[in-house]
């Protein structure tokens, strides 16, 4: 059997430059997807947000609503505690809106 060199030292250092140089890719492309992520976790965070803006003010509304149509039901006032509690919804839809930046940091 006879040696063959594998290498010479021009090729090893070119070899270890190379490794070197995939080294540096493989960080920057782990920055970049950190990058990435922290943007799409920062949609998705805004998402969230503007989402509980809209369930919160639903179920204020909502709640109120019920209560009016289930007081206005057992003292026979037909349309009127249905309306009082139902602006009294909405005002506590907006009092919470005004409220929700305040519990968020």
């Amino acid at each position: 059997m006879r040696y063959v060199p594998h290498r010479s030292i021009k090729n090893r250092c070119y070899s270890y430059n190379e490794k070197e140089k995939g080294l540096e890719d493989e960080i920057l492309s782990k920055e970049q997807r950190k990058d990435k992520q922290s943007n799409s976790g920062e949609a998705l965070r805004a998402i969230a947000y503007f989402s509980h803006i809209g369930v919160t003010m639903a179920a204020c509304v909502f709640v109120g609503v019920l209560l009016g149509k289930y007081i206005d039901g057992l003292l026979g006032t037909s349309p009127w505690l249905l309306l009082i509690f139902s602006m009294l919804g909405v005002g506590a839809a907006i009092r919470s809106i005004f409220r929700l930046p305040k519990g968020i940091k």
